[in-house]
């Protein structure tokens, strides 16, 4: 049996990050560093798609460009504003969709019934992620049409601001999909019954995966085709009645970040217990902080055969912010086998930095910068793109 867990020595309390003055200069920063660096992904990720796009998609937008006889020369960007617009209609209809769950718990009668137009959809796919076809007939009439229908009124209402070309393509390109969707039978990619259910790779768009766990938790993981809302709005991240363990340096009690994050946890309805390392397989998430690279990596892949048998991927949450912490967190980073959150922290983060690191985690995010300088945004894309 390994003792580490229960033999690390507490981290004893540094003196406050506000003593430095570089990070009292650089602490205002850190939000306006998040913001561009949240659009810089999102630019390199909208590129990468646009580039991956089918020829014949390019071929359908200069069709659309010699109808309404617009400027070829302006192709690259008719088809970023139609991206953009595709990601401003999901983002509008995971409001709408997050209010209908809203209103399937009010207490009016009318607003109950107008929620239960989207109950009929989860009740579809069910919790246990099965699919009734006897309410197929209803989840086209109660979901998959009013969902269309909000995203071509969203997309006419641009019409002014864009011009008729981007919401040409936009709403032709919501055609084809609706018409695909029941050419094939009323089934799509994002609604399946998985019997064993993966972790999404760290991006900023919802795959099958993704949206599979807002079928088995329909409190959390709103977003349909783009996280923006649950990145937003922070529901990206399902703790209630989960069982979670703070192991080492976040253990219960030891020290500011791990009480306060054993608080935030419990309050979101997380039930928190100390590591016990033969309780690895009742395990939901591990929260890791301290210790050697070596020990934390073996306790991660002994946690992960412990639970390899689970329908629902585990979470690790590891807490360092050394280079070898960097090294040993880019293996785990972005695996199938369960949700790898990676919490850059200085050494002794007290309970303001556990309070940060929570509201990133709630957010759905898988790198999790909380340094008080706010370096650690810029170190992301160090870590995921130069790190090996």
């Amino acid at each position: 049996m390994n003792t580490a867990a229960a033999t690390l020595p507490e981290t004893p309390e540094p003196a406050r990050a506000g003593a430095n003055p570089a990070r009292l200069l650089l602490a205002p920063l850190t939000y306006p560093l998040a913001a561009a660096a949240f659009a810089l992904q999102f630019t390199v990720w909208m590129a990468l798609r646009l580039l991956s796009q089918p020829e014949y998609a390019w071929v359908v937008l200069a069709g659309i460009v010699y109808v309404f006889r617009g400027n070829y020369w302006l192709l690259p960007l008719y088809a970023v504003e139609s991206f953009l617009l595709v990601q401003v209609a999901t983002f509008l209809f995971d409001v709408v969709h997050f209010v209908l769950h809203r209103m399937a718990e009010s207490r009016s009668r009318l607003l109950r019934a107008i929620g239960a137009m989207h109950t009929m959809h989860h009740r579809f796919l069910d919790e246990e992620l099965r699919i009734h076809d006897e309410l197929r007939g209803a989840n086209n009439t109660h979901h998959v049409l009013p969902e269309f229908a909000t995203h071509v009124i969203v997309s006419l209402a641009a019409w002014p601001l864009l011009g008729p070309i981007p919401v040409a393509r936009t709403l032709l390109l919501e055609v084809v999909t609706l018409a695909r969707f029941f050419r094939a039978g009323g089934n799509d990619a994002n609604h399946v019954a998985h019997p064993v259910v993966r972790a999404t790779r760290p991006t900023l768009f919802v795959d099958t995966w993704y949206h599979s766990l807002h079928h088995v938790w329909p409190s959390e993981y709103y977003s349909s085709i783009n996280a923006g809302f649950d990145r937003m709005f922070g529901y990206g991240c399902h703790v209630r009645g989960r069982r979670v363990a703070l192991a080492g340096d976040a253990g219960v009690g030891a020290g500011a970040f791990g009480a306060e994050l054993a608080r935030l946890l419990a309050r979101a309805g997380a039930v928190v217990t100390p590591f016990a390392d033969g309780e690895l397989r009742d395990l939901d998430v591990l929260v890791i902080a301290g210790g050697a690279s070596a020990w934390r990596d073996e306790l991660i892949e002994r946690f992960r055969l412990a639970t390899a048998g689970r329908r629902f991927p585990v979470e690790v949450w590891a807490i360092g912010g050394d280079r070898e912490f960097a090294a040993s967190g880019r293996r785990w980073y972005g695996d199938e086998r369960l949700y790898y959150r990676h919490v850059v922290a200085p050494s002794g983060a007290g309970a303001g930095a556990a309070r940060a690191a929570w509201f990133l985690i709630r957010r759905g995010f898988r790198y999790v910068p909380v340094d008080a300088a706010g370096l650690g945004l810029l170190g992301f894309f160090k870590f995921r793109f130069w790190t090996r």
